[in-house]
């Protein structure tokens, strides 16, 4: 399938829609949808000039029939549709007030289940991510989450002539940069951030693009940063979910350590260019750190 590598050519904006019930706990509607006999959540196309908040808000009530308070963006994912047209939605936590569903065009079924039966019951990986980022979110609304990217292959430092900032991503890198695109896409990102350098800047840009986010800049992530530093910064990232480009030596710095706090960390200590570690962050702690290996 082709690569996504431009701007979305369809916005769309929905809720991961979630209710307290003292019995059950917390439970999320799900809908199925007859057209492509899937489990999904609710989402839409947005209007002319309309926002992707009211679309959201919008979409929801439409294929479900509840109305709900807008909680805390989840973020955007992106990805090719049946019809080959590049499609991005934006997810925000959504807690139901009241409604009742009817069948609609749209959908024929909904469904209310847990946290276990909705990975169950989800048809798409990436729906089920987001209902991760969302179930961290409904659990404690300062869970973040930070996707510590290696930037992409830049050649050898010593052969390059002039200030090492400046040093850009090769043809290799830009094919890796592009191919790690395509994993990153699948996970709700809420802002994308990177280094100073070129490099890093380079390796982030087409996630950036094709999710329709702009990139930050940020000296926090560039090469003299240390975990503390990274940390304070994570902590007034609250309820977020971040992609940050960086270093080697900083990812290092950042995962090395955690083996034998008591965090749970997936995957062998490494950190090649343009492989992703993915941390959980509750109250300003990592809790979890999982190894994305970078694309063959």
């Amino acid at each position: 399938m082709t690569p996504l590598t431009s701007d979305p050519s369809i916005w769309a904006a929905g809720g991961v829609v979630h209710r307290h019930r003292p019995k059950w706990g917390i439970q999320y509607l799900l809908v199925h949808r007859p057209r492509y006999d899937d489990w999904s959540l609710p989402k839409g196309k947005l209007d002319d000039g309309e926002s992707m908040a009211d679309a959201a808000i919008r979409e929801t009530h439409e294929e479900t029939g509840y109305t709900c308070a807008l909680g805390p963006e989840v973020g955007t994912i992106a990805y090719r549709t049946t019809a080959a047209n590049h499609k991005a939605v934006r997810y925000w936590l959504m807690e139901s007030e009241r409604g009742r569903f009817r069948r609609n065009a749209e959908v024929d079924a909904v469904e209310w289940v847990g946290i276990e039966a909705a990975r169950r019951l989800l048809s798409y990986e990436r729906d089920l991510a987001v209902l991760e980022r969302g179930h961290a979110l409904a659990t404690n609304p300062h869970s973040s989450a930070l996707y510590l990217l290696r930037h992409a292959n830049a050649g050898v430092r010593a052969k390059w002539q002039g200030p090492d900032r400046k040093r850009p991503i090769t043809k290799m890198g830009l094919a890796q940069a592009q191919a790690i695109t395509q994993e990153l896409t699948q996970f709700p990102v809420t802002r994308v951030v990177t280094g100073p350098a070129v490099r890093c800047r380079q390796t982030i840009e087409p996630l950036a693009t094709v999710i329709g986010l702009p990139v930050e800049k940020e000296e926090t992530f560039g090469e003299k940063a240390t975990p503390k530093r990274i940390m304070r910064w994570l902590q007034a990232q609250d309820g977020q979910s971040v992609v940050a480009a960086t270093h080697g030596e900083v990812v290092e710095s950042v995962i090395r350590p955690l083996a034998g706090t008591g965090v749970r960390v997936e995957g062998r200590l490494r950190w090649p260019k343009a492989s992703v570690w993915i941390l959980e962050v509750i109250d300003g702690a990592v809790v979890s750190a999982r190894y994305l290996a970078p694309p063959s």
